[in-house]
């Protein structure tokens, strides 16, 4: 089993769900990341947005739900 060691300075909410594929691992990784380096919170809103019908047309069901169930969380770390 393929496992994603988290790298300092990285949230657990960064990784990308552990059903993900192997081959999907890093492009689901690098859109997490892409969410977190967003500068204020409509920007963050908008890109998980993308990311969540990314992940769903990929049929990443699972990681799209954490997306979407994370959000809120992800928020609290916004400074704007």
């Amino acid at each position: 089993m393929l496992s994603y060691r988290r790298k300092e300075g990285e949230s657990s909410d960064q990784r990308p769900p552990r059903n993900t594929p192997a081959k999907r691992m890093p492009e689901v990784a690098a859109m997490l990341k892409a969410i977190h380096a967003s500068e204020d919170k409509k920007a963050v809103l908008e890109k998980a947005e993308a990311v969540y019908v990314k992940l769903e047309a990929m049929k990443l069901k699972e990681a799209a739900k954490k997306i979407q169930d994370s959000i809120a969380e992800t928020l609290t770390y916004c400074q704007r």
